[in-house]
């Protein structure tokens, strides 16, 4: 192999790096809405153990039985990951809108926002790459990050809602 073909193998893998991480920071963008409701902090444990192997200890050694459930809790848990991909841009959004109408300018909270979107992104990728190798066998899923991250942005919400306003 020659270095030139290394060279375009490792661009056509960052060029699609670079998609897969651009299109999970677009699946947080939510148009902005009058309406706003915070989800509940319990809505995402089911997604914690859908995939872990206690679950699929009911289909015991029947392998057509296993690969049903199997397919149909990675679909389930891909419309989880869409539906908390949805609800992380919707509390972004709520903050930002908070951050407009406040007396002071915080480009301190802009930049932590910023940073804690793209490392909400970069989870969603890795989540991504381990529920495909997953469909295969190989290794687990774990998203309590994510959901973790959701429960420390609702937090912070609370917390700027709740702030005294200054004069």
């Amino acid at each position: 192999m020659t270095m030139l073909t290394i060279l375009w193998a490792l661009a056509v893998v960052a060029a699609a790096t670079a998609m897969l991480v651009i299109s999970r920071i677009r699946m947080t963008q939510v148009p902005g809405s009058v309406t706003f409701r915070v989800p509940a902090r319990e809505r995402y444990q089911p997604m914690l153990r859908l995939l872990t192997d206690a679950e699929f200890a009911f289909a015991g050694n029947n392998s057509v039985l296993r690969s049903q459930m199997m397919k149909e809790r990675h679909k389930l848990f891909r419309e989880y990951l869409r539906c908390l991909a949805r609800d992380y841009g919707q509390l972004l959004n709520g903050i930002r809108l908070v951050m407009l109408h406040s007396d002071r300018d915080r480009p301190d909270l802009a930049k932590a926002l910023a940073m804690s979107r793209a490392k909400f992104a970069l989870s969603l990728c890795r989540i991504e790459i381990s529920l495909r190798m997953h469909q295969f066998g190989i290794g687990s899923v774990d998203v309590s990050g994510l959901v973790r991250a959701l429960d420390s942005l609702r937090s912070a919400h609370a917390t700027l809602l709740t702030a005294p306003v200054a004069a």
